[in-house]
């Protein structure tokens, strides 16, 4: 029972960071989006000076007073900009941080070792170990080998 009370603490562990990754990333979307918002604005806003500017040649009006405040605007949504980067910045920070925190950690505390070996095959030979693209594999001795995984299977290799 013990085993099934770790288990089920470290799958609780495992779920509480999820959530907590999910929610940063979440975060991130939000304020990337906010960004992309506040340059689109710019963008709108150099429109409208050029278009102040052709208005005030085409009257001959050398007021520079509606360029004088849409430039305003443009510097105020640029700090915004910044501010909202910054805070992406430290979020991403954050997370590596907490990476590199988790990597840190023995490997021993986060998979319970049980003391047990791998079976036997018939003959002496160990089970064979495939990695996640099944072509490498461990024989008998411990050794890396590769080739036809069915193959290597059925001969125990």
């Amino acid at each position: 029972m013990a085993f099934i009370d770790e288990l089920a603490k470290r799958l609780g562990e495992v779920v509480k960071k999820v959530g907590e990754k999910s929610e940063e990333l979440v975060e991130l979307g939000k304020l990337n989006y906010e960004i992309f918002r506040e340059e689109d604005t710019i963008k709108r806003l150099y429109r409208e000076i050029g278009q102040a500017v052709y208005e005030a040649y085409k009257q001959e009006n050398n007021s520079l007073d509606a360029i004088y405040r849409l430039c305003q605007e443009i510097d105020e949504h640029r700090e915004k900009i910044e501010g909202l980067k910054k805070r992406v910045e430290n979020i991403k920070k954050e997370m590596q941080e907490e990476g590199a925190q988790a990597e840190k950690q023995p490997e021993a505390q986060h998979a319970p070792q049980t003391g047990e070996q791998d079976s036997a095959q018939p003959g002496g030979a160990q089970e064979t170990k495939q990695d996640v693209g099944g072509e490498t594999k461990l024989d008998a001795g411990g050794e890396m080998t590769q080739g036809n995984n069915e193959k290597n299977v059925q001969e125990g290799i």
